[in-house]
This record gives C-alpha cells, structure tokens and sequence, in this order.
C-alpha cells in the first residue's frame, strides 16, 4: 500500500452533511472523514479523498481499514458508498 497516496471514497449522503459521522481508521489514525479530508459528503455521489501522508496515515504499514457510521445526537441520517479505492 505504501505505493498509493490517496484512499478515495465515492460517497452521498441523505441530508449532506454526513461525513462528520463517518469515521475511518487507517495506519494509526481515527478520525472522520470530514476531518481527514476537508471534504464534505453532499447529497448527490461524489469523491471525497484523503491524501495519507498529509494526514500522518502510515502507509508502510496500514494494519486495517475499517469505517464507521454512527450518530451520536440522535439524528436521522444515511450514507451510500458506491466504492472505495486507492491511487
């Protein structure tokens, strides 16, 4: 994996403002994809990227990728992901 730089996620909310409660864990870090990425889930698909060496992922070695939606304010909400990958 230390040949990529950057995990990308095709995502869309149902309200848009998801990626605050989407969290992923990644080489060391665990953090939500809105903080990893300066990138915000809209409502309709689009790329939302997470440039790993800026955000000190060790890519070397990434252990596990793991993701994790969750709502702690008792909010209604969903995500659709259409597909994770690394370039």
């Amino acid at each position: 994996m230390s040949a990529y730089e950057t995990l990308n996620v095709r995502i869309k909310g149902d309200a848009g403002c998801e990626g605050e409660h989407f969290a992923v864990a990644i080489g060391g870090e665990f953090e939500s994809l809105r903080w990893l990425s300066g990138d915000s889930v809209g409502t309709c698909f689009s790329r939302v990227s997470i440039d790993m060496d800026d955000d000190g992922i060790e890519a070397s070695n990434p252990r596990e990728l793991s993701v994790n939606f969750w709502n702690g304010r008792n909010e209604r909400g969903a995500i659709e992901i259409r597909k994770i990958w690394f370039e």
